[in-house]
């Protein structure tokens, strides 16, 4: 399987996407721009992040949002969408831990039963993928018909492949500790 890779330095228009299915590696903007363009003409988008992201639409009809609201109003926007989560919980109080999972849920149901192979984080079983052995992990798969087709070992900084290690090596010990 050999899956092409563009650089945004690279990316020149919406009909190189045109009915593939993208994945976008990254939440800068140039990132932003081309999954909304993947999401408008490919046959999917998908993003993945290495750590968590707050997006707000440059543009309104038409129209920049500087232009349509104050710094202060988009700062306030921002800053309650960096507590989203929390919010739901106060406003339900209980049973909203159930939404993210359940969706989560039914997007890989989807994407096996559908055979979109599509690419999600996903809790395996690892046998190798970055150095990690005989532990459950998060990673990002394939998933299509019969299930997860394939694992994906993302590109890391020595720090970050460091810390993914170190979680599933605490991950063991905890797991050790319940077994013994």
């Amino acid at each position: 399987l050999t899956i092409p890779m563009i650089h945004a330095h690279d990316y020149r228009s919406a009909g190189q996407l045109r009915g593939k299915r993208v994945l976008v590696i990254g939440g800068g903007n140039s990132a932003c721009d081309i999954a909304s363009e993947a999401a408008r003409v490919g046959a999917s988008s998908e993003m993945s992040l290495r750590s968590g992201y707050w997006f707000l639409p440059k543009m309104a009809f038409g129209v920049p949002l500087t232009d349509l609201l104050p710094a202060e109003q988009i700062a306030a926007l921002v800053a309650r969408s960096m507590r989203g989560g929390a919010e739901i919980g106060e406003l339900y109080k209980t049973g909203s831990a159930y939404y993210a999972p359940s969706t989560a849920t039914v997007e890989m149901a989807e994407a096996v039963l559908m055979d979109r192979r599509r690419l999600m984080p996903c809790s395996i079983y690892h046998q190798g993928e970055y150095g990690i052995k005989n532990i459950f992990s998060g990673t990002v798969c394939q998933l299509g018909e019969g299930g997860m087709q394939r694992t994906f070992e993302l590109p890391l900084t020595d720090d970050e492949r460091a810390r993914v290690i170190d979680a599933a090596e605490k991950t063991k010990e905890l797991v050790g500790l319940i077994t013994e």
